[in-house]
């Protein structure tokens, strides 16, 4: 894709498994922070939205289908 050719990722900069092990540690951490600073619930919802976008989103609606969008864009719109 044009837009992201020149990402680290797409370049070989950084590795698909350094990327892989960046990211969920990323996610670990967070969600751990999450629970001692906020709340259990906090960390649930947070953990379940992670592997929302990483199994439902990027594993399996984004390579089939050009609607892959609509899910994640329910993500970020919200009422007026």
């Amino acid at each position: 894709m044009h837009r992201t050719k020149h990402r680290p990722l797409a370049t070989g900069a950084v590795s698909a498994r350094g990327a892989v092990i960046f990211a969920a540690l990323l996610s670990a951490v967070s969600v751990a922070w999450l629970a001692i600073t906020v709340n259990s619930a906090s960390a649930w919802l947070t953990a379940a939205a992670i592997g929302f976008y990483v199994v439902v989103y990027t594993l399996l609606l984004k390579p089939r289908t050009a609607l892959s969008a609509v899910p994640g864009a329910g993500v970020v719109l919200r009422p007026p």
